[in-house]
């Protein structure tokens, strides 16, 4: 919960807010509902819940000295007196908590008083609900929080068996009085009762982004860990009526902003593990359990980044793929207006500092962690469309329509628009300005802050790893204040209803009518566990329904500060019944078969026997592949060079100078096995690696050593002089030098028949391009290899379009014949890829060129001449930012078809041929460089994607006109510039952003996207090959890309798609985990390659980071 107040956090916002908008326009809208309402909302009067979180503000006790005081106020539910009915229990940030007992029908009766559970005093926040004592009932742990020690002492009330209660936290250890968010019971050393892990944070706000480090060997390191005891979490060991407090011994020491721990085996050893939600600076952790009584946080490890203020989090299976993921709130704005008034970026320059100190890669949105099965995670939120839900909080994520499928509740919004940035801007700073740099008035000041009421957000999950937005549908869409939520079904019908805690309002009370309506066939699972853990907590279910694999890890903390109810929730859809499985914590298992749905069945501990696990440890049986790149003896790395590219231009959708390395395959030796030169960067190394006769590289780079000043992008081995050996030729590129630097110039490297390569300096006609790809072909039939080379970017102008060009080989000699051949070729764009292929069977190769903010263009060859024919061909249309193209029959009707990778879906961006992503680039300041306007629509209207403070910087023109936020906000990009001025500008389109395959249905292409699966992250690799041995081609991609601007987010959730196809055009995805392959850095270039032993390779080439090499096994299927 980043927020900006105090005078400290207001200096840091001004340092570190701001920078790039990346709103994915639109696709958060919420839809008007479509009938009556799927939940309805259930009257006080009714209910008889008349709870409110109400918060007065005084001067002593506010906002402004105690950031945390709006997010008070947790719930539980529990079946306090065990008649089958869910209790609830309310925890107020000021006043009494309330406890309410469920008498059926929606009715609750008030019993606070009676049970003695007001625990009045201080301000209140989670609520554990746990059989602490082990004794059949459930029992209630109140977290605390604020300035005052004595004010925050956490409270335990021991359930009595006859609704009431006797609060023991003295006696049971429990009596914490460090400012606590919530706790979380489970049992981390298997010894068969429950401990705790407490959350807690610091009470000085002003500390909230002040960076810890210490120079170890010369660098600046995070300091982990803190000295202040009222800040860390807290480990607490159950021995026996008493608890423990084993954090320094157990390696539970931090300095965070905790705001919520979930539990989860991770890394499938049977241990519960826990992620810790942090807010502010501090990053996420993720305490992997070592078996031994301690944690070691592994977060770097197992995801690829994480929120930088996380807030409430939940596990659950959103792919039914049998393995949990995990989502984690932030805070983004789901449209233009409201990501443009509202702060959440952070600068880029701060960002990588942060990243390189050791604080991980930390982004201001929702992370929706898909567990890739071998102990890492894929962040997919994007891709789902749930990455931006306003200021969030409890995710809750269970099947309320019982399809299946697990869907996803959000709570959402905060009392004051803290982070509007006119009001930070200028009211604030006049204020203080008048203040003498202190607010006077307190009370009146906050009373000035915007308000902004906000409904909170539900997501239908669609089955194919995307969410459909049915607030209004399902019955959410009034507009107010709300933290934490929980789910129970709390009139027994079988399906879930929800609470909703609102801030300064009535809870909410919402009856799911699912059941009512024949949404789908449900089963519900209560556990009785062992007697030292009663309700069976961090169990593992499996229910198997059909086809489906549905996966429960059992946990009813969840969410934000609260609990929801114990009994598990398994959509079952059409399907009539379903086999069970549960794993106890202890390794016992017990199976049930063709269970009836519709009911509610419990599964005893004593029931169960000893057996394997009911999950497989992913990643133990013989796959397709396997990785053998420690074997290989391609013991090189890629060194990326430090550049930061936006601080020349600051507009840039991504980086430029990172597109190496650059991969060659070929035999240069005449042994019949492929061999490989590996590109490197500005002053790196690169390597040409020999294979020999037992599969294993030998490396050498001394020959490559005079040319360390370039970046290598493009390789190719191709005869060159007609001697009979593979020559070499390197592409020069990047974005580093200035333009039309020598540094650019592209290499030609002539073998002597024996792999030995010499420099050829006048072989090649000078060249300042800064280029992507070489192919060689002979256009002219004169018998030797012409080369196409493509241009990548201009340095230091984009988008203006570099010279791609043709250089005709004359008997080893190479000059420039891009007039002569193919004149449309020398500024078609950015060009990424070029290939040849006859796509119409006329007997003579088509040219076709890809490249960002292209179509798909295809020349055709009239004469002598390659010419533009690319409507011809029904791909003008399809223009995106395209990677990489390949071109095979993929159907099976004897033509070729063409497969293209693409940005992905994966991305706060969006494009369609209604409303496509848009560039408009000129001068428009005339000062003598040009300024790219990122442009994209939302409801029909084109905005500026960069938000105030960097267009400002780029363009000071624009600030008369655009002083306030708001102003900006509102203005599309022909209020900032007219038509008539943007007629004059570069202007580019992209519709399509999806990796595609291209159906040639004689001769004219029918684009059709390629599985989810293929769209989780720029393609920059293809490889077209039959891996599975069936007789019919298959599609390998690959990609990634850490180079976008830090608001837009480093796209790095791939890990390589294996496709399998049936000969038809048709792909199915086959998990990495299923077929053995791994490409998930960042992936610059693929091949296939001829192994010793007639194996068949696969190379993997990426930048900053080792080769990889794996084996083809296609026996395996």
């Amino acid at each position: 919960m980043k927020t900006l107040y105090n005078l400290a956090a207001i200096i840091v916002f001004i340092s570190t807010f701001v920078m790039l908008s990346c709103g994915k326009n639109g696709a958060n809208k919420k839809n008007p509902a479509s009938g009556p309402p799927l939940f309805e909302q259930i009257s006080e009067k009714q209910s008889g819940i008349s709870f409110s979180n109400l918060i007065k503000e005084t001067k002593e006790n506010n906002y402004m000295n105690f950031n945390y005081l709006y997010m008070s106020g947790g719930a539980g539910i529990g079946d306090f007196n065990l008649d089958g009915l869910p209790d609830v229990y309310f925890a107020a940030a000021q006043g009494s908590n309330k406890l309410y007992i469920n008498k059926g029908n929606f009715q609750f009766e008030d019993i606070t008083e009676k049970a003695g559970v007001s625990a009045a005093n201080g301000s209140k926040t989670g609520v554990a609900i746990a059989d602490v004592n082990a004794d059949g009932y459930p029992d209630i742990y109140v977290c605390l929080s604020g300035t005052n020690p004595a004010d925050r002492v956490n409270k335990l009330f021991i359930n009595n068996k006859n609704l009431t209660f006797t609060e023991r936290a003295a006696e049971f250890g429990l009596d914490n009085n460090c400012s606590s968010t919530q706790a979380n019971f489970f049992d981390f050393d298997l010894d068969g009762d429950l401990d705790m892990y407490l959350v807690n944070h610091p009470s000085d706000f002003s500390t909230v982004s002040k960076v810890y480090v210490k120079e170890v060997d010369g660098k600046l390191q995070r300091i982990i860990g803190s000295d202040d005891e009222y800040s860390s979490d807290r480990l607490y060991r159950n021995d026996g009526n008493k608890f423990v407090d084993i954090s320094k011994q157990a390696g539970i020491n931090n300095r965070a902003f905790g705001l919520s721990a979930t539990t989860l085996d991770a890394n499938y050893d049977g241990y519960p593990d826990l992620y810790i939600a942090n807010d502010y600076i501090e990053p996420d952790q993720l305490f992997i359990n070592n078996g031994n009584g301690t944690f070691t946080d592994h977060i770097n490890d197992y995801f690829r980044h994480m929120p930088a203020a996380s807030m409430g989090a939940d596990l659950a299976d959103i792919n039914n793929d049998g393995l949990l993921d995990l989502f984690v709130l932030d805070m983004a704005y789901p449209n233009n207006f409201r990501d443009k008034t509202n702060a959440t970026a952070m600068m880029n320059e701060r960002y990588y500092s942060l990243v390189q100190y050791g604080y991980g890669e930390q982004i201001s949105r929702n992370m929706l962690q898909v567990n890739n099965g071998n102990g890492t995670y894929s962040e997919m939120a994007c891709l789902s469309g749930i990455e931006a839900t306003e200021w969030s909080w409890a995710p809750l994520m269970v099947d309320f329509d019982s399809d299946g499928w697990n869907d996803i509740f959000i709570s959402n919004g905060f009392r004051t628009e803290v982070q509007n940035l006119d009001f930070v801007t200028f009211v604030i700073d006049s204020t203080m300005r008048a203040d003498g740099g202190k607010f006077r008035d307190t009370l009146g000041h906050i009373k000035s802050v915007p308000r902004y009421p906000i409904s909170n957000f539900v997501y239908r999950n669609k089955g194919d790893l995307s969410f459909e937005d049915v607030t209004e549908d399902w019955g959410f869409g009034e507009k107010t204040y709300s933290n934490s939520a929980v789910y129970a079904d709390l009139d027994n019908d079988g399906d879930q209803d929800i609470i909703v805690i609102r801030s300064n309002g009535p809870a909410g009370v919402f009856c799911n009518k699912s059941v009512e309506r024949n949404k789908g066939n449900y089963l519900q699972i209560k556990l009785d566990g062992a007697s030292q853990n009663p309700g069976g907590v961090c169990s593992t279910v499996k229910v198997t329904a059909g086809n489906q694999i549905l996966v429960q890890y059992t946990n009813p903390i969840r969410g934000f500060i609260s609990t929801s109810t114990d009994i598990l929730q398994f959509g079952l859809g059409k399907e009539p019944a379903a086999n069970v499985q549960i794993q106890w914590p202890d390794g016992k298992v017990q199976t049930l078969e063709n269970v009836p749905a519709n009911q509610r069945i419990t599964l005893k501990h004593t029931d169960a026997v000893n057996g394997p696990p009911i999950l497989e440890k992913p990643g133990q049986d013989q796959t397709l592949f396997s990785d053998v790149s420690k074997q290989s003896g391609l013991n090189v790395k890629h060194k990326e060079n430090s550049y930061f590219d936006f601080d020349r231009e600051r507009l840039l959708p991504h980086k430029y100078s990172n597109q190496g390395p650059a991969l060659a395959v070929g035999d240069i030796n005449g042994d019949g096995l492929d061999d490989l030169y590996i590109g490197g960067s500005f002053t790196s190394k690169r390597y040409l690696c020999i294979q020999g006769s037992n599969g294993r590289f030998s490396v050498q780079s001394e020959m490559f050593t005079q040319d360390s000043l370039r970046e290598d992008t493009g390789a190719a081995f191709f005869d060159a002089d007609g001697d009979k050996d593979l020559d070499l030729y390197v592409v020069s590129g990047g974005n580093e030098a200035k333009i039309n630097s020598p540094v650019y110039q592209d290499r030609l490297y002539l073998n002597d028949g024996k792999g030995k390569f010499a420099l050829a300096t006048d072989k090649l006609p000078k060249g300042t391009e800064s280029g992507s790809c070489v192919t060689p072909y002979d256009y002219d039939n004169d018998g030797d290899l012409d080369l196409f080379v493509g241009g990548r970017v201009v340095p230091g102008n984009f988008p203006n379009p570099p010279f791609s060009f043709v250089l005709q080989n004359n008997n080893g000699n190479f000059s420039i014949a891009t007039g002569q051949v193919a004149p449309e070729l020398r500024e078609i764009g950015m060009v990424t890829d070029i290939i040849f292929a006859d796509l119409n069977k006329d007997g003579q190769d088509e040219m076709i060129v890809c490249g960002e903010w292209m179509a798909i263009e295809v020349f055709k060859k009239q004469g002598k001449q390659f010419v533009k024919a690319t409507a011809d061909f029904g791909l003008d249309k399809a223009s995106g930012w395209w990677n990489t193209i390949v071109a095979a029959d993929f159907d099976g009707d004897g033509d070729l078809d063409l497969v293209a990778g693409n940005e992905g879906l994966n991305t706060r961006y969006h494009a369609s041929a209604e409303e496509p992503m848009c560039l408009y680039a000129k001068d428009f300041d005339q000062n003598g460089s040009i300024d790219p306007l990122l442009c994209w629509f939302e409801d029909g209207v084109c905005y500026p994607v960069a938000l105030h403070d960097p267009i400002i910087k780029q363009l000071p023109e624009l600030k008369k006109r655009f002083l306030r936020f708001d102003a900006y906000a509102k203005a599309s990009i022909e209020d900032i510039y007219p038509k008539d001025v943007l007629q004059t500008a570069i202007h580019l389109e992209a519709t399509e952003l999806r990796s595609c395959y291209f159906e040639n249905n004689n001769g004219k292409f029918i684009a059709k996207p390629l599985p989810v699966q293929a769209q989780t992250s720029p393609v920059k690799g293809i490889i077209v090959y039959d891996f599975d041995g069936n007789g019919t081609l298959d599609l390998f991609l690959a990609g990634n890309d850490y180079g976008p601007a830090v608001e837009i987010n480093r796209y790095d959730a791939g890990n390589g798609t294996l496709l399998s196809g049936d000969g038809k055009g048709n792909f199915t995805a086959v998990a990495n985990r299923d077929c053995g392959f791994w490409a998930s850095r960042e992936v610059r270039h693929l091949a296939s390659i001829r192994m010793a032993g007639q194996k068949t390779g696969v190379v993997v080439v990426n930048n900053n980071s080792e080769p990889q090499l794996f084996y083809v096994n296609p026996a395996i299927k």
